[in-house]
């Protein structure tokens, strides 16, 4: 995992980085990463429980693609509102999602905006998330880390 936090244009920002095999055992990694991101974040509960919802989801389309022994790929832009979540993997034959499809309108709806891209042997689905809360937010500009 590689974590960093920079002095951004407003304030600063931390980006986490994970790479995992693509295998749907470590799916919960990173349903538990994108939520304990969120908290972070000061997102409200019902927030939290859509990120990893959303997370699971799009994880679950591209391990459908993903070439056997291949990794996943997750990055979290983390601003003081909003979390982008960027997940690709390595893929045979890639295809865009069906937009119709279940699987995307769930994605859809559980975020503020989804978009996708097939490469020639890449798959990369990128989730933005906002948190609706209105209360001002410490999250990763103002939180410290506790031992």
């Amino acid at each position: 995992m590689n974590a960093q936090n920079h002095a951004g244009d407003v304030g600063q920002r931390a980006d986490v980085e994970l790479r995992l095999p693509a295998d749907s055992a470590y799916v919960l990694v990173l349903r538990t990463a994108a939520a304990g991101l969120a908290a972070r974040l000061d997102f409200p509960l019902d927030d939290i429980e859509d990120i990893r919802t959303a997370v699971d989801e799009a994880t679950s389309m591209l391990l459908t693609q993903a070439t056997p022994g291949s990794h996943l790929e997750c990055g979290f832009a983390l601003r003081a509102d909003t979390m982008v979540v960027t997940l690709s993997a390595d893929c045979t034959s890639p295809h865009e999602p069906d937009r119709d499809s279940f699987s995307w309108q769930v994605l859809a709806a559980l975020t503020s905006s989804v978009h996708a891209e097939a490469a020639e042997d890449r798959l990369t689905l990128e989730l933005t998330a906002a948190s609706t809360s209105t209360a001002p937010s410490g999250g990763v500009l103002g939180a410290s880390v506790g031992s």
